[in-house]
């Protein structure tokens, strides 16, 4: 058991360092091979085409050079992960012999478990895993699974979206920084969108006391941290003060109360891992990453409210 929470105290950690996607998904399936020693585990993530690839493999299906060995591309309901990636929900076939929707991959096993990455409502991946034996996974590697799931799901989601906001990016002409800086300064300022907005926030609070990962861009764009000095260091430390003034305010409420003694503790003043904070929190890890969603997603909310007051007041 110790060394179970070890590992996933240990993915907890490596998530912020990640440099990308696949970097992520090696720890997370390096996680369940140390955590519950298989010998096999893969991670399918949803493609353009919206069909489940294969996209990193521990075990037989590894390859140093492409990541997977003759990747699999399942449909939503097409094998056990194409089913679980249909009904949202971890499935665990006890004996494959017996399952008419199990799929042969590199070789036929006896056991097969799928808990899909949920992520705002959608599943944006699967973990997978199958071993020799008949009715070898418990509910343990299900609730193991599901907490790498969950602590994984956000990044993923996040690497996505910045991919996607790259490639949109990269479609406009490239300036010189002189020239770029003349460029944007006699453009009609455009007001930051919310779903930027949020996006953008989300990432801050995560690294809250890392602002050299923070988006400058988003910075200068940001009504909300208006001044009359325009470095980006004073805007830094204008939208610390932001975000710590919501905070208190959610301290003073007996709603939101734990909401804001959780941010505190997890991203503002300190930087406990979750395992820690659900156990401090007397929380069940699910639970408690509930509720870490909600908090953050209620003190983005109230940041936005700012932001939108101050658009207003500019049209």
């Amino acid at each position: 058991m110790d060394n179970i929470l070890k590992n996933v105290a240990s993915l907890s950690r490596q998530v912020d360092s990640s440099k990308d996607t696949n970097e992520l998904c090696h720890h997370a399936c390096q996680t369940i091979i140390d955590g519950l020693q298989l010998d096999d585990n893969v991670i399918y993530l949803r493609n353009a085409d919206n069909r489940f690839m294969q996209f990193v493999a521990h075990g037989n299906k590894h390859c140093e050079n492409t990541g997977v060995l003759s990747p699999l591309s399942l449909s939503e309901g097409e094998g056990v992960v194409g089913a679980a990636a249909q009904t949202a929900s971890n499935l665990i076939i006890s004996d494959t012999s017996q399952t008419q929707n199990y799929i042969v991959d590199d070789q036929q096993r006896l056991s097969e478990i799928a808990v899909p990455i949920r992520y705002q409502g959608q599943v944006i991946g699967v973990i997978d895993s199958e071993h020799p034996e008949a009715h070898f996974f418990k509910q343990e590697h299900e609730w193991f699974m599901e907490s790498v799931s969950a602590i994984i799901a956000p990044r993923i989601a996040a690497f996505i979206d910045k991919k996607h906001h790259n490639l949109s990016a990269g479609q406009s002409v490239q300036l010189s920084t002189s020239d770029e800086e003349h460029h944007v300064e006699n453009l009609p300022r455009q007001h930051i969108q919310k779903k930027e907005f949020l996006n953008q926030m989300d990432t801050i609070i995560k690294n809250f006391h890392q602002s050299d990962r923070w988006d400058t861009q988003f910075l200068k764009d940001c009504l909300l941290l208006e001044t009359t000095n325009h470095s980006i260091l004073t805007k830094i430390d204008v939208l610390r003060q932001e975000v710590s003034e919501v905070v208190d305010e959610m301290a003073q409420h007996s709603k939101t109360q734990l909401w804001a003694r959780l941010l505190n503790q997890r991203y503002l003043l300190e930087k406990k891992s979750q395992l820690q904070l659900a156990d401090e929190f007397n929380m069940a890890f699910s639970t408690f990453r509930r509720h870490q969603s909600l908090a953050k997603n209620h003190l983005v909310a109230q940041l936005w409210l700012r932001e939108e007051c101050r658009q207003t007041k500019h049209r």
